[in-house]
């Protein structure tokens, strides 16, 4: 687990990083996870945004995007493609007529627990 976290965090530090990391991770695999069964729940957007046809390789890249974040060597190339992929959900959301609440929501929920777990992505 050392390897997921900067040594200098504190224990609360780490348990809510932990818990906000794992929180939006699970978020967006689940959905990747929907995309490739399909789920008409998860492709409904896509096809509003008339993308449903690459459902299937948005969801594989929801899946890379949290396996790279969950892997010590390219967690941060993970993180920063996790915080690329929610500012795209946020321009979906926009451009459906949504207020972006989901996408504002998860990328705070990624950031700060990433930010918790590793303040040296800051520097």
């Amino acid at each position: 687990m050392k390897y997921y976290h900067d040594p200098e965090t504190t224990t609360p530090q780490r348990i809510l990083g932990y818990a906000f990391s794992i929180i939006a991770s699970l978020i967006i695999a689940i959905s990747g996870v929907l995309k490739w069964i399909p789920v008409a729940s998860a492709i409904e957007p896509l096809e509003l945004l008339d993308l449903a046809d690459y459902a299937i390789w948005v969801g594989a890249a929801e899946l890379v995007c949290v396996i790279l974040y969950w892997l010590p060597r390219t967690q941060s190339l993970g993180f920063f493609f996790l915080c690329s992929y929610t500012g795209a959900i946020l321009v979906a959301e926009i451009l459906m007529g949504e207020f972006p609440f989901p996408a504002l929501s998860l990328g705070m929920f990624l950031y700060v627990g990433t930010l918790l777990r590793r303040p040296s992505l800051l520097h």
